[in-house]
């Protein structure tokens, strides 16, 4: 299962999962402390592009003001 769970982690921090498949791999990372750093880290990075998405997306209403 980790590896299966490692291979939708992305999906899962991004929150598009199934509900099922989410089950799965909240399950598998609450069980794995390597895991669950893969996922802390992944939600770190989702967070950063989050962050530039808005700073790029504010520029560009600017620019096209």
């Amino acid at each position: 299962m980790d590896d299966e769970a490692r291979h939708l982690l992305p999906a899962y921090v991004a929150g598009s999962l199934a509900p099922d498949d989410c089950s799965r791999v909240e399950r598998a990372v609450q069980g794995s402390p390597v895991l669950l750093a893969e996922a802390m880290e992944l939600e770190l990075v989702n967070e950063h592009l989050l962050g530039l998405r808005a700073v790029l997306d504010a520029e560009l209403r600017t620019v096209d003001v």
